[in-house]
């Protein structure tokens, strides 16, 4: 097994954590997005004034957002060590994972189709900005599925030294909490707005939680498989060595 592989891929995660930090928050000023209660005129107004800042941001989101597909194939791997074959969950995990870049892939391209031309319609540039964020709040289905896969790929199965139980159980919380995320298509003001406690300082905290969680558990899930691995190279060395002598 290729450890050295495995580290490059679970290195992605903190990288797009960053990337996501920049591109998104310092660059787009996304963080907290831009309140559903504005005007087609306000909200046309915030992508004529930050056109430069918003694309060069959303351009660093799209390229992080990737880098979640290699640290999900390295982490559905250890997973399938947990759960054994056929790793249903492992696998069900890496697809759903893998569909979360593209949530974040589709909602920066509308914003920034927003931003090229913000001379047009404030309508228009409102109807694009609404269906990106709807896109980055409300399409939870694909990172509650993921949560939920590792969660009972870890708490199914016996006790294991890749995952400590209390990881399945945090995944399975992180599941939860994402729930309230998806009220934001009723309300345009309050908590549960996009831009609210609930729809938006609980999700982003949530995945905060959740992407740094389990990317320091996946180091450890990874180093722990490589002295697995050197153990059982050593023991065949170690019993000929008498015989040799």
């Amino acid at each position: 097994m290729n450890i050295r592989n495995q580290l490059i891929c679970a290195w992605s995660i903190p990288l797009f954590m960053v990337m996501l930090g920049v591109g998104f928050g310092g660059l787009a000023g996304f963080i907290p997005p831009t309140p559903p209660s504005d005007n087609a005129q306000e909200v046309a107004d915030f992508y004529r004034d930050h056109t430069q800042l918003i694309r060069t941001g959303v351009v660093l989101t799209m390229l992080g957002g990737a880098l979640l597909v290699p640290w999900v194939s390295v982490l559905a791997h250890q997973l399938s060590r947990v759960e054994g074959r056929p790793a249903v969950f492992a696998r069900t995990q890496m697809l759903a994972g893998a569909m979360i870049a593209l949530i974040i892939v589709i909602p920066c391209m509308l914003w920034s189709a927003a931003a090229y031309r913000a001379e047009r319609d404030p309508e228009l540039v409102l109807l694009l900005s609404d269906v990106g964020w709807f896109f980055f709040i409300l399409a939870l289905s694909c990172p509650v599925v993921q949560m939920s896969a590792i969660a009972l790929a870890i708490l199914l199965s016996p006790e294991n030294p890749v995952f400590p139980r209390w990881v399945g159980y945090a995944n399975a919380w992180f599941a939860i909490l994402l729930m309230p995320g998806a009220l934001c298509t009723y309300f345009k003001d309050g908590v549960f707005a996009w831009n609210g406690l609930l729809g938006w300082w609980l999700t982003i905290l949530t995945f905060f939680a959740f992407w740094t969680v389990n990317g320091i558990m996946l180091f450890k899930a990874i180093r722990q498989e490589q002295a697995t691995t050197a153990q059982t190279d050593s023991a065949p060395a170690a019993a000929a060595a008498p015989a040799t002598a």
